[in-house]
């Protein structure tokens, strides 16, 4: 009797415990209807045969994150250690992560272990910040970009020097260009974008440029 007594008592704790669990964990789960795609998933115009269905939520297609790798021919693995889904390409792991920037999110990469965000990207920002982001062209491995206020780039001479508070005299030996860059209205980087010419045709700035350098110049 006694032991009868005893796990009753033990089973009304765990009982306890669980209902004043269970709530808890439920306000932190978000759940979806999803519906099973009917439509043909088509890859260069030929339909791809599925191991797992792809499902419809709100009105927008998603399939498994490996299933995906298959289709599109990269390698997808699953790192226990660091908690995170790793897409493999070409022998270089991309990981989805993000930079923010002006409320909006922008994706980065990481390339034989060092972060890079693609310079379309860098320029998509700057630009919804009023900035003009250019960069060299051609297949340099490491290449320059300049980066100043839109209207900085169309300014006169004349309007520069009263902006600055100089006098032609006084800046009469010093180029429009460097007085720019002097007084902090411009950013002139050399061999600072790479090139990854067997993982893209993009250029990339480190993502440690463009956190410690680029963003604190356009969000002045």
């Amino acid at each position: 009797m006694l032991k009868r007594l005893k796990d009753f008592t033990i089973g009304m704790l765990i009982g306890s415990l669980l209902f004043g669990i269970i709530p808890t964990i439920a306000n932190t789960v978000k759940t979806f209807v999803a519906e099973e795609a009917t439509f043909p998933i088509l890859v260069n115009g030929k339909e791809v045969k599925l191991d797992m269905p792809a499902v419809t939520i709100e009105g927008r297609t998603y399939l498994p994150l490996r299933t995906l790798g298959n289709i599109l021919g990269v390698k997808v693995d699953w790192n226990d250690e660091k908690g995170q889904a790793e897409i493999i390409k070409e022998g270089s792991k991309v990981q989805n992560t993000q930079v923010h920037a002006s409320d909006i999110e922008y994706p980065y990469v990481t390339i034989d272990g060092k972060e890079y965000i693609g310079v379309r990207s860098v320029d998509k920002i700057c630009s919804a910040k009023g900035y003009s982001f250019s960069w060299q062209g051609g297949t340099d491995k490491k290449q320059w970009y300049i980066l100043m206020r839109v209207d900085i780039g169309f300014i006169s001479r004349k309007k520069l020097l009263e902006m600055i508070g100089l006098s032609e005299e006084e800046a009469q030996e010093i180029g429009t260009e460097e007085l720019k860059r002097k007084y902090g209205l411009m950013i002139e980087r050399d061999d600072k974008l790479e090139l990854f010419p067997e993982y893209s045709e993009v250029l990339y700035m480190t993502k440690e440029e463009f956190e410690t350098v680029v963003l604190p110049f356009i969000n002045k």
